[in-house]
């Protein structure tokens, strides 16, 4: 059997919070909050600058993870699926 890769804290963390957003709604506070934690950054102008800077985080980092393989629930624990 093939050893299945384990998120970091940092990555599981983030990852946690982006599940959190998926299900919130666009357009309350709570996802406004959610947005920030996910960049870390202090409160942006726009809704439309957030949504852009949230997806480019989320892309980047799910292009660092597919650099140590396929990115399918398979091939991760599952506490991180």
């Amino acid at each position: 059997m093939p050893k299945l890769n384990t998120l970091s804290e940092p990555d599981r963390d983030f990852f946690s919070l982006v599940a959190q957003a998926i299900f919130a709604n666009p357009f309350s506070d709570n996802r406004d909050e959610l947005n920030l934690k996910i960049l870390k950054l202090s409160p942006l102008p726009t809704k439309t600058s957030i949504n852009e800077n949230v997806a480019a985080a989320v892309s980047d980092r799910l292009l660092k993870l597919s650099q140590t393989g396929p990115i399918t629930n398979g091939n991760y624990n599952s506490t991180d699926e």
